[in-house]
């Protein structure tokens, strides 16, 4: 089987070669995570070296760099996603002008704004099929709303 990586970028790390980056979300306070790990900076420096165990060996055989993006569901980054992001605002520094601390600011803001929408989804579904039903919690009991009847509900149509 042939692995691939979420996203490649040609000139990264180096001119000439292509960086190979990997995205695993980790969610560092289940039950699960805290009993393996006594940290949650632990179990992401583990997430990031079962990546590199993964990866690493095909892409220096093709003479491609290999790094995990490893990010908790909260926010927390791993040690190799930290230098990712910081060569990112050092890159746009340089081209802008622009200081380094603002730059690293708004990416990790983008990043958290990206997290909280994928958060979102895992919780609630899709866009599309959070419109299709409202989904309400009574008591334990959950009541499923068709999309004209909530929109009417909410005086939208």
């Amino acid at each position: 089987t042939q692995l691939r990586g979420d996203i490649a970028v040609q000139g990264f790390w180096s001119k000439s070669n292509l960086a190979i980056f990997d995205v695993r979300r980790c969610h560092t306070n289940a039950p699960s995570i805290k009993k393996s790990f006594s940290t949650p900076a632990k179990a992401l420096a583990n997430a990031e070296k079962t990546k590199k165990e993964k990866y690493l060996k095909d892409c220096l055989a093709k003479n491609w760099h290999f790094s995990p993006f490893v990010v908790s569901i909260d926010g927390m980054l791993g040690t190799e996603a930290n230098m990712i992001l910081k060569k990112l605002a050092d890159d746009q520094a340089e081209k802008t002008g622009a200081p380094r601390s603002v730059l690293i600011n708004w990416l990790r803001t983008q990043l958290s704004f990206a997290l909280l929408r994928g958060n979102f989804r895992c919780l609630f579904g899709s866009r599309q099929s959070l419109f299709r039903h409202k989904m309400t919690l009574f008591e334990d009991e959950v009541f499923y709303k068709s999309q004209s009847h909530f929109f009417d509900q909410m005086n939208l149509l």
